[in-house]
């Protein structure tokens, strides 16, 4: 009876996964993270045949919606990864899945028009950086240019491929050199994997500056330990001291450089002279906050304003092995420096102290709206955050996965950014429609001016007329699919037109027969799979409910086991953490070499934006 009991309630949760008054936002407090809906979960469509990422959204508030987001999941569970641009409730504007698995995905400005711009992978990823090239798509979502390094051999890395306020492109690119790594333990004749990083010239293609970290940077600036896969034994295992992963320019032109493994910035002159370094072992600035400004480490996505203020995302945790750090949690930063007087002063820190994570990579940090707002991506982790930049305040609290796969890397998205976007794709509305069931659903994947839907139906004589009458009317409400119900009294040809918001027809569909219909035949046998995968799915929970009830002496004596076997361990190995996962940060002294090496799942995938109203938490 008690199990019965139970089915009955999750049964009832799973009915009702809108809650707190999010009519029209899909909110799971706690089956979403119990993986209820999938370990990946996802919508489908009648007219698209493409799945998009079903967002979860634990907290939201209307502010959420001045933009759009642009997401690129990736990872092991993620089995169409690609681009995708989402509104602030969660409905699919526009999927890129047929550009793979990608990173950095963006809206930036160039020569006063919006672009969408992306990492693509080409040759591969290895031990956290890429090989690839970039793309840039205009308004039609056709490619306008692929932007790719100066060099022989030389191929993009995916961290970062930013357009400056000059049309200019800086983008990352990873080169092996020979170094003598015996100051921190490795090899004399070793090799590091230096960090480097052009500024092109989008128009032409050519190189307009070239800096390279292990020319400014000594080796012994490095935070991290000597641990890892890249043991600098070889040109495709070089040691990866520095770590480049973003850059911009300030109001003089001085490239503002982010090194992940050194916890630092570094300001760089445009004829390459090193100005002056911010954090790590070398900071030259006086902390006016007590070291809240200077305490970042392992950071990501730096930015610089007119008036010199930085932000990031501070993860705050080594990738592989390092020290321990004071902040145990991820963050979003503010910080306000003084480039002739040497001061950093911590002007906001954001973070979630009801959910706090502690993402071990990738990630961002964006200010938004007038920077009223900043929106924090965990990338290792499949969740973003959107702040109030001044109070700090959760205002919408968004994951891609459950949060039972946090620390796997199954699923991620390298950055998450917000932006505005306007766009007309050039293919033409998808429509299908079964008159089996008498439903016609249509879509138009990317458009963003459609206000409403008009069903118009015709006789053969009015088609060839092009005299259509308009049947339905139905408001499109940021919905990327829209259904009609189409009966016998309608006439024998139908279609779609899309209409923006001022009356002005965007685009017709196809012309369908309302008789036959356009709709593939399902294979009664991927039904009855479907059919059997939820029936699997209940049995298995039902199962290991049973299994957990009946188990409690086994499970105490197992547990007792456990304790026994840990309590050896730890007379083996001498004091130790009591989590396991915690041993491979230990010294090398005390660990056998294999569990110093290892690497992060996330680095064997591919890697690939009026009056307030409060609704509360979920």
């Amino acid at each position: 009876m008690r199990l019965a009991a139970l089915l009955l309630a999750l049964a009832a949760l799973a009915l009702d996964p809108c809650a707190a008054g999010f009519t029209d936002v899909f909110s799971s407090q706690h089956l979403y993270d119990w993986g209820w809906y999938g370990l990946y979960p996802t919508t489908s469509f009648r007219s698209f045949d493409t799945r998009a990422p079903r967002l979860n959204f634990l907290k939201w508030h209307k502010r959420c919606m001045n933009g759009y987001y642009f997401v690129a999941p990736k990872g092991l569970l993620v089995d169409e990864p690609g681009p995708y641009i989402i509104d602030g409730r969660g409905n699919l504007v526009w999927s890129g899945a047929q550009f793979g698995p990608v990173a950095d995905f963006r809206s930036q400005t160039y020569k006063g028009k919006q672009y969408l711009t992306f990492w693509e992978n080409t040759d591969g990823v290895k031990l956290g950086w890429g090989r690839g090239r970039h793309v840039v798509l205009d308004e039609n979502y056709e490619v306008y240019k692929k932007i790719y390094p100066v060099g022989d051999g030389t191929m993009s890395d995916l961290h970062e491929f930013h357009i400056t306020s000059n049309d200019t492109a800086l983008i990352t690119l990873y080169m092996p050199r020979p170094w003598d790594l015996s100051p921190i333990g490795g090899p004399e004749n070793g090799w590091i994997m230096d960090s480097h990083f052009q500024e092109i010239d989008i128009e032409t293609g050519e190189m307009l500056f070239e800096w390279r970290a292990s020319d400014h940077v000594a080796l012994q600036d490095t935070i991290r330990y000597f641990a890892g896969r890249d043991t600098g034994v070889s040109p495709e295992r070089g040691f990866d001291y520095f770590h480049i992963n973003s850059m911009d320019k300030d109001k003089d032109g001085n490239y503002i450089i982010s090194g992940r493994h050194t916890h630092s910035i570094h300001a760089i002159a445009p004829d390459g002279t090193m100005l002056w370094t911010l954090g790590g072992k070398s900071n030259q600035f006086q902390d006016l906050s007590d070291g809240h400004a200077t305490n970042f480490a392992y950071q990501h996505h730096i930015r610089i304003s007119g008036d010199n203020v930085i932000s990031m995302f501070d993860n705050a945790k080594a990738e592989r092995s390092g020290p321990t750090l004071p902040v145990q949690y991820s963050r979003g930063l503010v910080i306000q420096i003084d480039q002739e007087k040497r001061t950093a002063e911590l002007l906001h820190e954001v973070h979630d102290s009801e959910h706090p994570k502690h993402a071990d990579s990738q990630g961002s940090a964006q200010l938004w709206d007038r920077d009223r707002s900043m929106l924090v991506d965990f990338g290792f982790f499949p969740a973003f955050t959107e702040f109030d930049t001044e109070t700090s305040e959760v205002l919408c609290d968004v994951r891609l996965a459950p949060s039972m796969l946090f620390s796997f890397g199954f699923v991620g998205s390298y950055r998450v950014f917000k932006g505005n976007w306007a766009a007309k794709p050039i293919v033409r509305p998808h429509l299908v429609l079964d008159p089996g069931e008498g439903i016609l659903a249509v879509s138009w994947n990317g458009a963003t001016d459609v206000d409403r839907w008009i069903l118009q139906g015709a006789d053969w004589d009015a088609v060839e007329a092009d005299d259509w009458e308009d049947l339905v009317t139905k408001d499109r409400e940021g919905q990327f699919e829209t259904v009609f119900d189409v009966d016998g009294s309608m006439p024998a040809y139908v279609r779609a037109t899309a209409v923006d918001s001022n009356g002005s027809v965007l685009v017709h569909s196809q012309t369908i027969n309302r008789v036959h219909g356009n709709l593939t035949i399902v294979n009664p046998l991927d039904v009855a799979l479907s059919w059997l995968g939820w029936i699997a799915k209940w049995a298995m929970i039902g199962l290991a409910l049973w299994a957990w009830d009946r188990c409690r002496p086994i499970r105490s004596q197992v547990w007792r086991v456990v304790v026994k076997a840990w309590h050896v361990v730890e007379l083996f190995f001498g004091p130790v953490s009591c989590c396991c996962c915690c041993l491979p940060r230990r010294s090398n002294r005390l660990l056998p070499r294999w569990q110093v090496m290892r690497g992060k799942t996330h680095e064997l995938q591919p890697l690939y934006s009026s009056d307030e109203e409060e609704t509360g938490n979920v």
